[in-house]
């Protein structure tokens, strides 16, 4: 059996009904395995303690790699309202929180509103962050999601060091016909791993829980040469089985099941 040379990462875990704090979450994944550790989308708004948790991350021994920023004003960077001085702000502020505590990567979302088309006013605004967050030393990871028109521009107009975290389980339900694994292999810096049943519900389940293919995925990562942490981002609130685990079963479970995934391959 190889060595698995990618770090294996592990988001704070959505909707558990232990509700782990941050800093105890982290524990519990190095714990199990895990090497890395990512802030995901919707699990707190208290961002002024990633420094904290940046810190309890190197005395418990895991990388705190990657924050998710919110994204629901994103769409406000395309259409030039008030509300995106407000989104400028806000992500501003969190790679300045980022910078301070040596956290690498920030991921954002490119929009929300698929009907939305892109405009040199929204790329503009994505160039501005991009300045600020390398004066800063971090790098931007722009999500696929929903939006491939607006990920596929932003992600054209945008410049080292900044690229792409690539969302398998966002490819899977929002965009099966456009493979970005193949499209932007040598941009993407950073994954999100979950499976979903391809039916358009984002269900972040674990690997093995859905369809998708994990053969071909492994094989496709492989084949672009890609490096960085592969990073599970699961959510417990579509399977009952999963809140009647414990959370250190869990994350054990998860561990084994990334592992297995990766080993069949």
């Amino acid at each position: 059996m190889a060595k698995v040379q990618n770090k294996l990462g592990m988001s704070a875990l959505i909707s558990h009904p232990e509700k782990k704090s941050i800093d105890e979450q982290m524990r519990i994944f190095a714990a199990v395995g895990f090497e890395s550790f990512f802030l995901s989308s919707g699990v707190t708004n208290e961002f002024d303690k990633i420094p904290f948790w940046a810190a309890c991350a190197r005395e418990c021994g895991i990388l705190f790699e990657a924050v998710h920023a919110p994204s629901d004003m994103v769409d406000s960077v395309w259409l030039g309202r008030e509300a995106s001085l407000q989104y400028q702000s806000t992500t501003r502020r969190i790679i300045d929180l980022c910078s301070d505590g040596g956290v690498e990567k920030l991921v954002l979302h490119t929009g929300n509103d698929p009907t939305l088309a892109p405009s040199e006013r929204g790329l503009t605004g994505f160039r501005a962050l991009e300045d600020y967050s390398s004066s800063r030393g971090v790098v931007l990871c722009y999500e696929n999601s929903n939006t491939p028109a607006l990920f596929e521009a932003v992600v054209g107009s945008s410049s080292a060091p900044h690229g792409i975290c690539h969302d398998i389980g966002h490819q899977l339900c929002y965009t099966q016909s456009i493979n970005s694994l193949s499209l932007f292999g040598d941009k993407i810096l950073y994954t999100h791993i979950h499976d979903n049943l391809g039916d358009g519900r984002d269900l972040h389940l674990l690997p093995g829980d859905g369809i998708n293919d994990w053969k071909a995925y492994f094989s496709q990562i492989t084949a672009i040469g890609y490096s960085g942490t592969l990073n599970l981002e699961l959510s417990c609130y579509h399977r009952p089985d999963y809140c009647q685990m414990s959370f250190e079963s869990f994350a054990k479970t998860a561990h084994k099941r990334l592992t297995d995934s990766i080993y069949t391959n």
